[in-house]
């Protein structure tokens, strides 16, 4: 029995666009509710246990800025390269 591997180029490149795309649509998103965050916790909740342990909140969620589009960057590397990898080995079979 042959077990042949069909690799699809197009749809590597296409992936690898897509994850780039949806990791910039969630960073701006999480930017988004960082800001909410704190809108709420200037305004809504100007004082007490509650304010302080939002503002903290706020801090933690500031820390992760920047995270996402990290990881969509390192799929997209890891997309292509696979694809780099699956082109070199071809060569020696075609």
């Amino acid at each position: 029995m042959s077990k042949n591997l069909i690799v699809s180029d197009e749809y590597i490149n296409e992936m690898a666009s897509y994850v780039d795309e949806q990791g910039e649509i969630f960073e701006q998103m999480m930017s988004d509710y960082r800001n909410i965050l704190y809108l709420l916790a200037k305004s809504g909740f100007s004082s007490g246990k509650f304010h302080s342990e939002l503002l903290a909140y706020v801090d933690v969620a500031k820390s992760l800025k920047g995270d996402i589009s990290n990881i969509s960057t390192c799929i997209k590397k890891k997309l292509l390269g696979f694809q780099e990898d699956i082109d070199e080995r071809d060569k020696y079979v075609y």
